[in-house]
């Protein structure tokens, strides 16, 4: 009875054991790592393991872009060095160098697990640096849409003017054909 206590009890702490260490494999710092080590092999499937479910589609439109570039243009050294990580509950930021380059990567809690949150307007912050968080890119956006609706309200008045201008062109027409 013993032995079968300690067996148990040997198995349960050994449960406890991996199940920690499987625990402590999944960081924002290890999952940034390898996710940014894929990238750099021009794995996107493999980096799909480590990105948010909304990050895949990104990863799809990497994938076939990389199909029309030569094979050595898509892979880098892979060389990542984390510098820092900053949590905050779920998200976290993971500051990295690859080839003299500093980057962030923000990671997220996705079903209890660590996942990079992937997208284009994230690789947009990443490339601008401190710019992007001077600019306000919704209200950006905003402004362009505000400019497109006013120029096609310009144009749809145009269109109206000329049809107006053709009409009364034709009515002019026929009314010179009636005095021959």
């Amino acid at each position: 009875m013993l032995k079968k206590l300690s067996l148990f009890g040997i198995l349960a702490a050994s449960m406890l054991l991996f199940s920690a260490c499987g625990d402590s494999d999944n960081t924002p710092e290890n999952v940034a790592k390898a996710f940014l080590e894929k990238i750099a092999n021009a794995d996107f499937s493999g980096a799909k393991e480590y990105a948010t479910e909304a990050s895949g589609s990104m990863l799809d439109m990497m994938e076939q872009a990389s199909s029309f570039a030569p094979d050595e243009t898509m892979k880098s050294t892979g060389n990542v060095e984390i510098i820092k990580t900053e949590k905050d509950g779920d998200v976290a930021t993971v500051y990295y160098k690859t080839d003299d380059e500093e980057e962030k990567l923000k990671v997220v809690k996705e079903d209890g697990e660590w996942k990079v949150a992937f997208s284009k307007s994230e690789m947009m912050e990443n490339k601008m640096g401190d710019e992007a968080d001077d600019m306000d890119m919704d209200m950006d956006m905003k402004d362009l849409g505000d400019s497109l609706d006013a120029a096609l309200d310009d144009l749809g008045d145009e269109i109206e003017e000329l049809k107006e201008d053709i009409e009364e062109g034709h009515d002019h027409d026929d009314h010179e054909g009636h005095d021959h």
